[in-house]
């Protein structure tokens, strides 16, 4: 009984210590919990700076992208404006030469004519020089006998 006695004794010393001894010791686990979470939340918070840096990085990024993405269009619009300038300008320049072949056809017609025109006045020039060079040889004579 005595034996029984120390027994719970010692045990519920035990009990009332391990609380204390725990209680105790645990500032200092605490401590290390302590400093190593801190640790970790400077680790976090410099990794949400970072993160934050490349999506700003990453915005400015996207605003030149659209930027230029908006220039490469307007350069399409003007390239597509230049390429329809050169349309209209050939197709001017294919209508002009329409035209001009048609005045050249008119033309050719008007010369073929003006030349057959020619040759009748030269055939008929050369037809009437016989006759009025024996007439001008009459009248041109000193005398008629």
């Amino acid at each position: 009984m005595f034996y029984n006695k120390m027994m719970t004794r010692k045990f519920h010393i035990l009990f009332l210590l391990l609380p204390i001894v725990i209680f105790l010791s645990s500032p200092s686990v605490y401590a290390q919990n302590k400093k190593q979470l801190q640790t970790k939340r400077a680790k976090l918070q410099r990794e949400i700076k970072e993160i934050n840096k490349l999506l700003s990085k990453n915005k400015k990024t996207k605003q030149n992208i659209l930027s230029n993405l908006g220039d490469i269009n307007k350069k399409i619009e003007v390239r597509q404006e230049i390429l329809d300038t050169y349309t209209q300008e050939a197709k001017a320049f294919a209508k002009e030469i329409n035209t001009n072949k048609k005045e050249i056809d008119s033309l050719e017609i008007q010369l073929d004519a003006l030349k057959k025109e020619y040759a009748k006045i030269v055939e008929q020039t050369y037809k009437n020089k016989n006759k009025h060079s024996d007439l001008i040889f009459i009248l041109s004579s000193n005398s008629f006998t």
